[in-house]
């Protein structure tokens, strides 16, 4: 996604959220900040591990800026992953390479 992908849908989510709160919440600003502040404080190690699962189940309340976020944020995660993956396997190949051609030319320097 680019990130004027990833701008328009925090957007349109923030926007739908705020709208529902509208209409139960005066203060729905407020409330809204706060759900998000009390969502950051909440996340520990052990949500982190439960987040790589898909949860598709209904929520009572509908926090679509949070839902947003998760699933950005794991598809960062696993494009972070890929890109160490491709990183890593880059390097050993190099490695791999740099030291066959050192062996084929110590091989030709045997036989001359």
């Amino acid at each position: 996604m680019r990130d004027e992908h990833l701008k328009s849908v925090l957007k349109a989510t923030i926007e739908m959220d705020l709208d529902e709160l509208q209409r139960t919440e005066t203060d729905y600003l407020d409330v809204y900040l706060d759900k998000l502040k009390l969502q950051n404080t909440t996340r520990s190690p052990e949500a982190s591990v439960e987040e790589g699962k898909m949860d598709f189940s209904p929520r009572p309340s509908p926090n679509l800026t949070a839902f947003a976020i998760q699933g950005i944020t794991k598809r960062q995660l696993a494009v972070s992953c890929v890109s160490s993956i491709e990183t890593s396997v880059d390097v050993v190949s190099k490695t791999i390479a740099q030291g066959t051609s050192n062996e084929l030319q110590e091989q030709q320097k045997a036989y001359v």
